[in-house]
């Protein structure tokens, strides 16, 4: 499980350097599972990573820029969150860095495993970071998944999401009680197990806790805005699954980035919300290796891509 240097940003002036691990035989298909906002890869469990490594994948997970024991960008300081909140209704932010930005430090740890193209998972904010790189990269992408991913509409529970931005406690007991308790207001009642989560938020914190990342990455997000414009240039087979339920990302924007791509399939799943219970595992992992296999036999408009 190393760490890698994977590029240079000039637009930040740093070294981007990644914590990744790996599941599955080198020699299968690859797939980069790419982890949402604030979320240590750790939030791909490993029972998840293996069954998609039992569907032939070699399964590639990593923390992204700014979360969990990848680089920390002190020098770009904390962005001020609620003036980004409400600039972005006027499709007016800025940040630190942004999705682009993200896609970029993908492909280059794509270069630093020698995979001249993957097949590509995003959830959450990593739906948008895959999505990206399919519009900025097209040839480094076979197939494409997407869960739960924004589209830049504004809807949902509002106190949902100002809990992006507010500030969390700092004792460790109430952080976890904090961090519980949020991720029961996104999960969906139906599959929601307060015990289970409670120990993956200990086992996040034990390993790394980095709330200017989160900050940073919020800040991306926001500055990213509405998000359907250049997606209908994506030529790879697509599969775009949302939560019903969902109240943080609202479950149209599933549906209009499965419009917005042509041929993708939309898979809504009833009692889901902004989660991914272990319940869902083999159905995911079925949607995910379906649209790998229609990769293989199309190759999407922009021809095999090594």
């Amino acid at each position: 499980m190393p760490l890698v240097t994977v590029r240079h940003d000039s637009k930040v002036s740093h070294d981007i350097s990644l914590f990744y691990d790996t599941f599955g035989n080198p020699s299968a298909e690859p797939l980069m599972l790419v982890m949402g906002l604030s979320s240590q890869m750790i939030m791909w469990r490993p029972a998840f990573c293996e069954k998609l490594a039992q569907a032939g994948f070699y399964v590639i997970r990593f923390d992204n820029r700014d979360v969990g024991l990848s680089v920390h960008l002190d020098h770009l300081g904390i962005p001020p969150l609620l003036w980004s909140y409400l600039r972005s209704f006027l499709h007016n932010t800025s940040a630190p860095y942004t999705i682009s930005d993200m896609a970029a430090d993908v492909v280059a740890l794509m270069d630093h495993l020698r995979l001249p193209s993957a097949h590509l998972m995003g959830i959450s904010m990593g739906g948008m970071i895959v999505q990206q790189i399919a519009v900025n990269h097209p040839t480094r992408v076979r197939s494409l998944a997407s869960l739960h991913s924004p589209a830049g509409l504004w809807g949902g529970s509002l106190g949902v999401k100002l809990g992006l931005i507010r500030p969390v406690p700092k004792d460790r007991e109430a952080l976890v009680k904090y961090r519980v308790t949020y991720l029961k207001s996104i999960s969906g009642k139906k599959y929601f197990d307060a015990e289970r989560v409670e120990e993956l938020v200990r086992e996040g914190l034990a390993r790394a806790f980095y709330p200017p990342g989160t900050a940073r990455q919020t800040a991306a997000v926001l500055a990213a805005n509405f998000r359907a414009e250049g997606l209908d240039s994506i030529g790879v087979p697509t599969v775009v699954m949302h939560g019903a339920d969902d109240p943080l990302v609202p479950p149209r924007s599933g549906k209009v980035i499965a419009e917005a791509i042509p041929g993708a399939r939309l898979v809504m799943l009833p009692d889901v919300a902004h989660d991914l219970p272990p319940e869902l595992y083999d159905l995911i992992v079925g949607e995910v290796r379906s649209c790998a296999d229609r990769a293989a036999g199309s190759h999407g408009k922009h021809g095999k891509a090594g």
